[in-house]
């Protein structure tokens, strides 16, 4: 129970009874009471109807209701299902959903397990938000008439004492009830119910935001900072409460590492694959002749082992790109693709860069690069590397992001098409910069 709420209305009728001091038991008269209250509620229903009114009255429990669900509590649990979900896989959190106090988050998660797509649950979720919200407002409507009936009826009972030759106090009688009920009642009860939905409200978007990071994979600490932001500073919870909050149960074990030898193994089987493919669509390009032998020529240096096959993934276009990670994964027949201008620009950088090379790289240049590429590649990336390279790379990150993706390392799973994927998207970034810089 809201001590609050409870001490005002308690004190709101004290002093009244204080200030009518000796004339407070002429102040009760049952005639104008019945007159006033139900009047009141007879001209709620009319307008209203019985069901909303009776709506409206069941909700005002909420005026004298203990708080219930808290920001603070709600972030600690939204970061706690993305730890497991990141861990064990969202399915996992289809045996823990169950125990969430609150029901729109529980939906929104339950949606996730199910596998609905994306935008889907989104909709769901507004929907819900959008109607709830319609339904609160009614409520808190019925509720302000309610104490507006309350105050006319006063003014009809004060009129109806004067036609009778009723004195000043007969007159005004009716009148102070209809107005301390429309103050105490009927407007405080409307405006305090507004207050609580409106903290539900934000319960409410705070978990949409929560279930849309935890759908999309995003790190605990990237949806504490996503969720912090909708309450005060001093409601959120501290980087030391986040991290004591422990994952689920877990029931797989922890994943290992892919080695940087098994990511350039499984380039190298599929070399002739890519190599062939990316002939094949050079050869099938409307492009200049020029730069068809150009891109040919460097392929010519590939085959020679001038060059890695790492160094040519690195340095391929979009479009290119993708037909030799097709080849590697699928040997089908490549699509026509266009060739791009950062196999030019690599012929005229002469150097060979991999994913392991960085390592040989500043620390400016590291942090620089990191703030170009995804979060989600760099730690797809980071499972394949070396341990010098990863050191490296953690080392410029700050100690917060550094210990997050140190932790998921340990329990993300991916392939070694993954990693490479992930690594030549990052040496391609590299490569841009390095072009930027040669060209200024």
């Amino acid at each position: 129970m809201q001590v609050s709420a409870f001490a005002g209305l308690l004190i709101g009728v004290l002093i009244v009874g204080y200030a009518a001091g000796d004339m407070l038991l002429d102040l009760y008269d049952v005639t104008v009471i019945l007159l006033v209250v139900g009047g009141g509620i007879a001209v709620s229903l009319v307008s209203d109807g019985l069901r909303p009114m009776l709506g409206a009255i069941g909700a005002a429990r909420y005026v004298f209701a203990a708080g219930g669900d808290q920001p603070r509590k709600l972030i600690g649990r939204v970061v706690t299902y993305a730890k497991t979900a990141r861990n064990e896989g969202v399915l996992s959190l289809e045996h823990h959903v169950s125990s969430e106090p609150n029901p729109f988050l529980q939906a929104g998660i339950q949606l996730t397990v199910d596998g609905t797509e994306r935008p889907l649950i989104m909709d769901i979720l507004k929907a819900e938000l959008n109607f709830c919200t319609e339904r609160n407002a009614d409520n808190e409507r019925v509720l302000e008439r309610l104490g507006l009936h309350w105050a006319s009826f006063g003014g009809i009972g004060c009129l109806m004492a004067l036609v009778q030759g009723g004195g000043m106090v007969a007159a005004v009688l009716p009148l102070l009830h209809g107005v301390l009920l429309y103050v105490l009642v009927g407007g405080a009860f409307a405006r305090k119910l507004a207050r609580h939905y409106a903290e539900q409200r934000l319960l409410f978007q705070m978990s949409i935001e929560g279930v849309m990071a935890i759908q999309a994979g995003d790190s605990p600490q990237l949806i504490r900072h996503k969720l912090a932001v909708f309450v005060s500073p001093k409601d959120r919870p501290t980087v030391n409460e986040i991290e004591m909050t422990e994952p689920l149960p877990r029931s797989t074990p922890v994943t290992p590492d892919i080695t940087s030898e098994e990511v350039e193994g499984y380039v190298e089987q599929g070399r002739e694959r890519i190599i062939g493919a990316v002939c094949e669509a050079i050869d099938q390009s409307d492009r200049e002749l020029e730069e068809c032998k150009e891109a040919m020529a460097f392929l010519n240096r590939v085959e020679r082992g001038e060059f890695s096959t790492m160094a040519l993934l690195v340095t391929l276009g979009p479009e290119l790109h993708q037909v030799a990670m097709e080849a590697l994964q699928h040997p089908v027949e490549p699509q026509t693709a266009l060739i791009d201008r950062e196999i030019l620009e690599h012929v005229l950088l002469k150097r060979e860069l991999d994913f392991e090379s960085l390592n040989e790289l500043e620390d400016r240049q590291i942090q620089m690069l990191l703030s170009e590429i995804d979060y989600r590649d760099a730690l797809i990336a980071l499972k394949g590397a070396s341990t010098a390279a990863r050191d490296k790379i953690l080392s410029n990150m700050s100690e917060r992001v550094r210990g997050a993706i140190t932790e998921e390392l340990s329990f993300v799973h991916f392939s070694p098409h993954d990693v490479l994927g992930a690594q030549t998207r990052t040496v391609r970034e590299l490569h841009r910069m390095l072009g930027s810089v040669l060209k200024e």
